[in-house]
This record gives C-alpha cells, sequence and structure tokens, in this order.
C-alpha cells in the first residue's frame, strides 16, 4: 500500500474548490472518537470493500467541518476527493454527483478518463456536458428510454470503480436532507455494487429533516438489509472541548465558570459557540470574562436565531 501511495502521489487530482482554503482559523476541536470510527471506515475501504457512513446530527453541530477535515487529511495521504452537496431547492437532478463528478472530469488527463468512462459516455454526457469537451463521444440519441437510468448509474459506477483503482476514493455528499430521489437512488446503486473498488462514500444530513418516511431514511434502511451502513451520529462539545474551542476564539483561556455557562447556553453546539463568541467581541465584552458568563443577558445572535 505504501508504495502504491507513493507512486500516485505526484498524480493524484487536487482538492475540489470547495475545500481549497477550508482549514479555516477555528482550530477543529474533540471529535476523537468519530474521527477513529471513520478512519476506520476507509481502513476498510482499502481492502477494496467499499464502505456506506452517513454523518448526522443537528445545524451547526459540525457535520461538514468533519467530513473536510477527514477529506483534507486523506487527500494528504494520497487519495481523491470528490465534494457534492444538495441544496433546498434542486437546481437540476442528481446535483451532488454532477458537481463532485465534473471536478473529476476537469482534472483528470483526457487519456486516463476516456479509460475510465467505459461505454457509458454518452449517457454520461447527458448530465456532465463538460465530457464531450474532453473525449469524443457519440452524438446523444433524440429520445429516452426507461432503460438509460440504468444505463446512467452502471456508468457512474464504472466511472468510479475505474478513478478508485488509480487512486482510493472518497466521496463526500453534502446535506443529503435534501437530495432528490434521483440522487439517492443512484447512491444506493453505488453503495449495494457488488464489485470490490476502494471506495468510501460519505454522506452528512441533519437528523432533524429526515424523519423515517423521509426518502433518505427509507434508502438509507433498504441498503442496511445488504450490507452494514456507518453512522455517526454528532453531539455537543464536552465542556474541556468548548473550553479549548473558546479559547482559541478569543485568545485567553476562559474560567470554569465561563465555559460551564457558555456550553449550557449552547450545548456545546460548535456553531451556536461560535457565533456566539463573536457577538460578544462585536459588542466590546469579549475580553470581560464577568460579562461572559452572563450571556444568557445578553440575546441569541441573528445568525444562530436564523439557523
Amino acid at each position: 500500500v505504501e508504495i502504491v501511495w507513493e507512486r500516485v502521489a505526484a498524480e493524484q487530482p487536487p482538492l475540489p474548490a470547495e475545500l481549497e482554503g477550508s482549514r479555516v482559523s477555528t482550530r477543529f476541536v474533540g471529535r476523537a472518537v468519530e474521527c477513529e470510527r471513520l478512519a476506520a471506515l476507509w481502513r476498510q475501504a482499502l481492502s477494496g470493500d467499499r464502505q456506506l457512513a452517513f454523518v448526522v446530527g443537528e445545524p451547526g453541530i459540525g457535520k461538514t467541518r468533519l467530513a473536510c477535515e477527514l477529506a483534507c487529511e486523506l487527500h494528504g495521504q494520497g487519495a481523491a476527493v470528490l465534494w457534492g452537496r444538495s441544496f433546498e431547492e434542486a437546481l437540476s437532478p442528481y446535483q451532488p454527483f454532477v458537481q463532485a463528478l465534473t471536478h473529476h472530469v476537469r482534472c483528470t488527463p483526457s487519456d486516463s478518463l476516456r479509460e475510465q468512462i467505459g461505454p457509458g459516455g454518452d449517457v454520461l454526457a447527458r448530465v456532465l456536458p463538460e465530457l464531450r469537451s474532453r473525449v469524443p463521444l457519440p452524438e446523444p440519441s433524440a429520445e429516452e428510454d426507461e432503460s438509460d437510468r440504468y444505463r446512467l448509474f452502471e456508468a457512474v459506477s464504472t466511472l468510479l470503480a475505474s478513478a478508485s483503482a488509480e487512486w482510493p476514493l472518497l466521496l463526500v455528499l453534502d446535506d443529503l436532507q435534501w437530495a432528490d430521489p434521483g440522487t439517492l437512488l443512484l447512491l444506493k446503486h453505488l453503495a449495494r455494487e457488488p464489485t470490490p473498488a476502494p471506495m468510501l462514500l460519505l454522506g452528512t444530513y441533519r437528523h432533524s429533516e429526515v424523519g423515517r418516511d423521509h426518502p433518505l431514511a427509507l434508502m438509507q434502511a433498504d441498503v442496511e438489509r445488504d450490507k452494514v451502513v456507518g453512522l455517526i451520529e454528532l453531539t455537543g462539545l464536552a465542556e474541556d472541548e468548548v473550553g479549548e474551542l473558546v479559547g482559541g476564539l478569543i485568545g485567553w483561556a476562559p474560567p470554569e465558570d465561563v465555559v460551564r455557562e457558555l456550553r449550557g447556553e449552547t450545548q456545546g453546539n460548535p456553531f451556536f459557540l461560535e457565533e456566539l463568541v463573536r457577538n460578544l467581541e462585536e459588542l466590546g465584552l469579549g475580553g470581560d470574562p464577568e460579562r461572559l458568563a452572563r450571556v444568557q443577558e445578553l440575546g441569541v445572535p441573528a445568525r444562530v436565531r436564523e439557523l
């Protein structure tokens, strides 16, 4: 494995633009247990046993940040990283896959891309128009038939499996609570594909928006009938982790009673903590331990209230 990674280190695709500069100034705090679980899933994926896992939790709890830290870490080790996100109002079918695969199409040499796409290039080009500018493909047929979706799923599966043969692959799909039905069906198809591939499929979603009858919950339960699905549920930071995060934000170690009060007000939610501290600094109270300990008197910052 070390020899292979040394060989591909100079060839691997760059990080997606969404992750460039993603290691923000705020220190990444806590999540040691969750990071180890993700590392274990990655080790299983490297053996060729493709993995599907979800990072779930409330808004602001750090789902995207955890996935981002994993992506940057694995990319530094020689893995390929693809990243896509769903939006509340989908702009196109399969949007997170289109975003992730467009990056792959742009960054992969044409000769390698031609070998990876196999016979399904024409149907892939329907959702990835840039593919036609990179490799020669037959003209699209005038009409689509019922088999086209299956051909598309097979083409995506072939492309990702071929790419993972060159670089171990992490595919992150963010905010799946808003994913369109086609995206979820394609994810299920990839997860259940029996062909071995060193690939980790990692989704994130807000569990508060995914009830028992939500399409994502139904898809997850369907996959779990055939294989184990990793589920990593994020909760609030512990008191010592809150102290570490807040200390990094304000530049000095806050007293224990301040940390306790801040955690009580935010339940250890990292986004709430950062916004609360930023609000205190804007009010000129960031250096006043006595006022910090009375945060409940200052109200909820606007961005936290909106979220």
